[in-house]
């Protein structure tokens, strides 16, 4: 992506979009037991959420202001193929409670109490 002044101006940031934007940022190696690719950063872990204009040189190694993936928490792979959305389903006690993914149709218990 090349960056280009906004109205006219080069100190004007431009956001981006979740996954919109990778530039000067690798792709994370893959950890033990994680099969998929997140489908938001891409295996970045995190994407470029202001583009600085003004400070980009081609030495310098974080131009930009980048945002941690909320998908797969700045890991970049994922143990399942999509990330999990939750909902609760169930109140069982005051700490305990059983919730579903709303993708795939997963439950799990989940204990907040010591």
């Amino acid at each position: 992506m090349s960056i280009e002044p906004t109205n006219g101006f080069f100190n004007e940031p431009r956001y981006c979009k979740p996954g919109e934007n990778f530039d000067n940022l690798a792709i994370l190696p893959r950890p033990l037991g994680a099969t998929h690719v997140c489908p938001v950063c891409e295996g970045h872990g995190k994407w470029n959420y202001q583009l600085n204009v003004l400070r980009y040189r081609e030495d310098c190694v974080h131009p930009h202001t980048t945002h941690i993936c909320s998908a797969c928490n700045g890991g970049g792979w994922m143990f399942a193929p999509h990330a999990h959305v939750w909902k609760v389903v169930q109140q069982q006690t005051a700490t305990r409670r059983l919730e579903q993914c709303t993708v795939c149709g997963k439950m799990v218990n989940i204990d907040s109490g010591d």
